[in-house]
């Protein structure tokens, strides 16, 4: 297991409480497990932190996995310490649109 910390970054959590209540406007349910597979996804991504894409943006190692049964794709930075949850990005949403908060991180 990992001993680093994890944290969203603001805009983040507000993509996942977005998608969220999108989805539990078609149904609860629904919206339900949108939350059951994001918290699944990230207790996964705790233990074994190097699954998934990696590439380099800028000085950051970013990581990315994609959701399953759900469109939309967990981005996150090994920033020394901690991981950062850049995104919880919609599929169709312009590609790297998030790359700018690492900019901001430490």
């Amino acid at each position: 297991m990992s001993a680093r910390t994890w944290r969203f970054h603001p805009e983040a959590a507000a993509e996942a409480n977005h998608a969220a209540s999108t989805y539990a406007e078609v149904d609860a349910e629904l919206a339900a497990d949108f939350r059951i597979a994001l918290d699944e996804m990230i207790a996964a991504l705790k233990h074994t932190p190097a699954v998934g894409t990696a590439q380099r943006v800028g000085r950051h190692l970013v990581h990315h996995c994609r959701l399953r049964r759900f469109p939309h794709t967990v981005f996150f930075a090994e920033l020394g310490d901690e991981y950062l949850i850049a995104a919880v990005a919609h599929v169709r949403r312009r590609p790297g649109y998030w790359k700018k908060r690492l900019r901001a991180a430490r």
